[in-house]
């Protein structure tokens, strides 16, 4: 293998993995408990069923403006918190929060 070669297969590698990830954040909010009632897996149907209609959705914004990924679809509900669903629309997670406003903030 010539030196040519193998410092454009380096480029290459570098400029791929470049590319192909993004460098998570460095500062992790503190964790949230989870709202009783709501697990992962759940279909939206279960959940309005054990909270009812949320007061706000929206897509991709979660975890206090830091993680930003339109995968995501995040339904508030005032007073309670907010749960996740991941893109196929299951519970991802949910955050119990007695200060959520009911809208995204």
């Amino acid at each position: 293998m010539s030196s040519r070669m193998l410092v454009l297969g380096m480029l290459v590698a570098a400029l791929a993995s470049s590319v192909s990830c993004t460098i998570p954040p460095m500062d992790h909010p503190e964790e949230c408990a989870t709202i009783p009632g709501v697990h992962a897996g759940q279909t939206p149907d279960d959940v309005i069923k054990a909270l009812g209609h949320p007061q706000a959705r929206e897509n991709g914004w979660w975890v206090l403006n830091i993680w930003f990924d339109m995968e995501f679809h995040v339904w508030y509900y005032k007073r309670v918190g907010r749960v996740i669903f991941d893109r196929n629309m299951a519970v991802y997670t949910s955050e119990a929060d007695a200060t959520q406003l009911g809208r995204s903030n």
